[in-house]
């Protein structure tokens, strides 16, 4: 396997070190504002004088609430998240800061929209964009599970493009250790469409197979621009995906490599999952994608 290229982290930042420039939109769980590092010396490239970050406001209780966090395990994961080595595929934590309401994640600012955005207005893609834009998911899993993360909320509107057009993994809200996965208790996070049954139907293994189910529920949607179980509430969403059921549309040409994979990504039982059991990027679908050159960030990238 090729490792995943890391840099060094930037040097931490305090509250003190930024200014606010700008709110730059609302979530369900908190706000993101634009701020810009104030006159200090860095010799990093990322948090030099002047440099915009995106800092991610979250209310502490309602994620508490949200996921029966103990506060201490918030703590825990906030580390985590900061000790991450600087990664190409994350948008990873330059800082994080909190006090007793809210909980700070200071972010490198990618501005160049999401996948969502890539797949609903310009979308859907054909097999060679899709399979390019999954090896980046691919990277950036690899590395955050590498570290002992799960992300638990793996979407389109998650994933940033870069200017270069490569991906980045974002919102690290709700990502926990998978060391928690052996303790029990993990509780229905995350967007229904992209959850994985083990959720829904508690099984005995929660951890990185989370991340490997929606990251085929993102294949899907790339190739067909809509996810493959929907419904109109929770509910009904949640009996789609425990059917195990879904189909490829007739009018969308789909080679069989490519529905194995997908398949194996969506394997209902976590400890069968692809990513699980055997290595994603040994997948004969991905026989195209030269890792060395991807993970160098050497590919050009055409505009779709």
């Amino acid at each position: 396997m090729v490792a995943t290229p890391e840099e060094t982290r930037p040097h931490a930042l305090s509250l003190q070190d930024l200014e606010c420039v700008r709110t730059l939109g609302q979530g369900a769980y908190g706000s993101v504002v634009l701020v810009r590092v104030r006159q200090r010396s860095s010799p990093h490239k990322i948090d030099r004088p002047g440099a915009v970050f995106a800092m991610k406001i979250l209310n502490k209780g309602e994620l508490q609430d949200l996921d029966q966090r103990h506060p201490d395990d918030t703590d825990i994961e906030i580390a985590s998240l900061c000790k991450l080595p600087w990664n190409p595929f994350v948008n990873g934590v330059a800082s994080a800061f909190q006090d007793s309401a809210h909980l700070y994640l200071m972010l490198e600012c990618i501005p160049s929209g999401s996948l969502h955005d890539l797949i609903y207005k310009r979308g859907p893609m054909d097999a060679t964009a899709a399979r390019f834009y999954y090896a980046n998911i691919a990277c950036a899993l690899m590395f955050i599970h590498g570290q002992g993360l799960v992300h638990r909320d793996l979407k389109p509107t998650n994933i940033l493009v870069k200017p270069d057009g490569h991906l980045a993994l974002a919102d690290f809200g709700l990502a926990k250790t998978e060391s928690d996965s052996l303790k029990g208790g993990w509780t229905m996070v995350g967007t229904p469409v992209y959850m994985a049954p083990e959720l829904i139907d508690p099984q005995d293994l929660v951890g990185r197979s989370v991340d490997w189910w929606a990251s085929g529920i993102i294949l899907y949607e790339m190739i067909v621009k809509r996810v493959p179980f929907y419904g109109k509430g929770e509910e009904e969403i949640y009996r789609r995906i425990q059917s195990r059921r879904y189909k490829w549309p007739r009018h969308i040409r789909v080679g069989r490599t490519l529905k194995s994979f997908v398949a194996a990504l969506l394997t209902y039982e976590a400890r069968q999952r692809l990513g699980v059991v055997g290595l994603v990027m040994e997948h004969p679908w991905l026989n195209d994608i030269d890792w060395q050159k991807l993970e160098q960030r050497q590919y050009i990238v055409r505009i779709l």
